[in-house]
This record gives structure tokens, C-alpha cells and sequence, in this order.
């Protein structure tokens, strides 16, 4: 009878921890879709590192970009309990310890560029404990405000004359690196926690994205299931690949006009075309003349980037090519105007769809937004030098 019970209670147990597995992994997956998504869409990231080996402990999901490598380990809890930094990083889970292997892990895997740790949890940081002084108390949520706000750029002398010196002064003793090690990895972790864990990544701006990280999200867990034991990263291309995407900087259609080497310039239009440009504040202006009078050329060759105008190209025709209707049809225009804007640095967080609806949202979005930024920044492209 007693073996009986045992038994039952082992069963249970072994559902309950299958549960608990599922209930950690699948906002892991969710965070690290959305993470994924915002790298892409940027046109930033370069790989991804899913249960990386070289990422130590933040190995959930490890991100590349063209000069940074960041690691992610993310926790969830149930019922958003609270947690205290003290015993997050020095007490039995040891995660400071793991954040010092981790950081050196990485480095050297990935030489010559910035690693940046994160560490996510859904858990609520206490403002009940004491991380200061009696004279200067500082809770865990105070304590990560001001990392939040300085961590990027206080030096270690600047935390020490602060009242979270206690502390990081612990963590200091108990890393093994020397001070100029410390900073660097300090300046380079980062804690989110809380609501910032769930939203962190970018949210859906359209049904079309919510879609595209769910696809993300289901196909995160089968590349690890299915990929070979060796296979840790997968580049952005692979990633474009199995999902049968388009990659969000690949135009439709060439947009270069060639010109023919013996091209014979022609200053005066070239000039009085840059002085329209300089004093239009909206609306159009259109260059007009006879076939074969060399507008397409004086475009492509004569008209370069200004202080006040950068140039997004579409040629409805080239010489010499098969145009069928692609160039002519609405999708081809739209995408490869918003690719090109994407390219000019506007719309990180724009994937390109593929229904006419969404692509005039985003090209509207994308026009918009290079309005804001050159009444911010009138001199943002090409700023001429004295």
C-alpha cells in the first residue's frame, strides 16, 4: 500500500514538473520571438544562438549584431512574485557567478566586438529590502532604476560615491575580474523585470506582425529539435529561409539606371534641378523632356544625396531588360520604396509585408517618420563639411 502511494505521488510530480517546463519555456520562446523579430526588421541582426554552449547560463537566446553579441537568460514566475537582488545574484541560485562566466564565455567566442548580458524575469523587483546603508537605504527596484539610468556610463568611482556603493562593493569582491573588467561588464548587464520583461522587444504594429512573430515563435523551438547537435547559431538568411520570408532589405528590382562611360554631363539642368530641390518645401517637381534627352541619366549620374535630400530610386524602365508587369504592378513599387527607406535608417521595427493595405501603411508610417526626423535633424544625410 505504502509503494502504491509513492508511486502515485511520483506520477504527479513528474506532470507537474512537465507544466511547470511548459509554463517557463513558452514566454522564453515568446520574449525571444519578439527580440528576433525587432533584429530583423532592423536589418542589424546577423545570427541567432539558440542553447548556445559558448553563452554559458544565457544561452535562452543569444543575439548577433554587426558589433555586439547579447545574451539573454530569462526567467518566468507564477503569480508575479517579488524578488530581492541580494539573493537573485549571491544567494543559492549563484547568478552573479553565472553572469561573470557567461560574460567570459562569450568574449571569447565572439573576439573584437561588445557583449552585453540580460537578464529577464516577469517577477516584480522588492522595495521591501535594503541594499544601502541603515543612513541611506536602497531597495532592489531603486537599485535597478539607477542602473537602468546610469549603469551604460557611471564608472566604478561614481557607483562608489553613490548609495548603492554597498552593494556593487559585495558584488565586486565575489566577481574575480579585476576593476577594469567590472565596469566593462557592468556597463554592459542589463535586468528586466516585470511588465518591461513581458513588453520588452517590439510590439506588434499590425496584425501582419503579430502573425509573423507567432510564425517566429513556432519555429524557434523546431530549428533546436530538429537542427543537427553541432548547430547552435542560425544566420539571419536561414532564419528568412525557413520561414519563407522575404529578407526585409531585398528589393524587388534594380534601380540603377546605367550609364554609358562616355556620358557627357550637363551642369546647368543638374544645378537648376539641386536649387528646386533646396527651396521646395512639399508637393512635386517634375523633370520633363523627349525620349532619349537623358533625364533617366542626368538622375542616376548627375543627382547626389544633399544636406537636405536623400534619394529613393524607382525606374518603371531600364533598357534592355524583360519588364513583363513586375515593375508596373502596385506590390513591386511599394515594397522596394519602403526597402529603400528602411536603408536610409527609418522603420526599425517595419518588416515589409506582402498585401497592398499593409504596404501603404508602412510607407505612410515610413514618410511620416522621415518627416519628424528631418525637422529634428535638417542636416541628418550627407552634412557638407566646411
Amino acid at each position: 500500500m505504502v509503494a502504491e502511494t509513492q508511486a502515485i505521488k511520483r506520477v504527479v510530480t513528474s506532470g507537474e514538473g512537465e507544466r511547470r517546463a511548459m509554463r517557463g519555456y513558452v514566454p522564453q520562446w515568446k520574449l525571444a520571438a519578439r527580440l528576433i523579430y525587432a533584429g530583423l526588421a532592423s536589418g542589424s541582426l546577423r545570427w541567432v544562438g539558440l542553447a548556445d554552449p559558448s553563452a554559458g547560463s544565457f544561452d535562452d537566446v543569444v543575439l548577433g549584431y554587426r558589433d555586439q553579441v547579447v545574451g539573454y537568460q530569462l526567467k518566468t514566475s507564477r503569480n508575479g512574485s517579488e524578488f530581492r537582488l541580494k539573493t537573485l545574484l549571491l544567494g543559492a541560485e549563484a547568478l552573479w557567478s553565472k553572469i561573470i562566466g557567461s560574460w567570459k564565455e562569450l568574449k571569447a567566442a565572439n573576439p573584437g566586438v561588445r557583449i552585453k548580458l540580460c537578464f529577464g524575469t516577469d517577477a516584480q523587483p522588492s522595495t521591501a529590502d535594503n541594499l544601502g546603508t541603515e543612513a541611506r537605504p536602497v531597495s532592489t527596484a531603486a537599485f535597478l532604476r539607477a542602473m537602468e539610468a546610469n549603469g551604460a556610463t557611471w564608472s566604478l568611482l561614481q557607483w562608489e560615491e553613490s548609495p548603492y556603493a554597498p552593494f556593487l562593493n559585495e558584488l565586486r569582491l565575489a566577481s574575480g575580474v579585476d576593476d577594469r573588467e567590472l565596469q566593462e561588464l557592468w556597463r554592459n548587464l542589463s535586468f528586466l523585470t516585470g511588465g518591461s520583461a513581458r513588453a520588452e522587444g517590439l510590439a506588434p504594429a499590425t496584425n501582419f506582425d503579430s502573425q509573423r512573430q507567432e510564425a517566429l515563435f513556432g519555429l524557434l523551438p523546431r530549428l533546436v529539435a530538429e537542427a543537427e547537435e553541432t548547430k547552435k547559431r542560425w544566420t539571419a538568411d536561414e532564419l528568412y529561409k525557413a520561414l519563407r520570408w522575404r529578407n526585409a532589405f531585398d528589393q524587388r528590382h534594380n534601380h540603377v539606371f546605367p550609364v554609358d562611360l562616355l556620358v557627357q554631363s550637363n551642369p546647368q539642368t543638374e544645378d537648376a534641378l539641386r536649387a528646386a530641390l533646396d527651396q521646395a518645401e512639399s508637393g512635386y517637381i517634375a523633370l520633363i523632356g523627349p525620349p532619349g534627352s537623358g533625364k533617366s541619366t542626368l538622375l542616376q549620374a548627375g543627382m547626389l544625396p544633399t544636406p537636405r535630400a536623400a534619394f529613393i530610386r524607382y525606374l518603371a524602365f531600364i533598357p534592355d531588360e524583360g519588364h513583363g508587369l513586375g515593375r508596373a504592378e502596385a506590390a513591386d513599387f511599394l515594397t522596394d520604396l519602403i526597402v529603400q527607406l528602411k536603408k536610409q535608417g527609418l522603420g526599425h521595427n517595419v518588416m515589409p509585408g506582402s498585401g497592398l493595405p499593409e504596404l501603404r501603411t508602412q510607407l505612410e508610417a515610413l514618410l511620416h517618420e522621415a518627416a519628424l526626423r528631418q525637422k529634428q535633424y535638417p542636416y541628418h544625410y550627407h552634412r557638407r563639411r566646411p
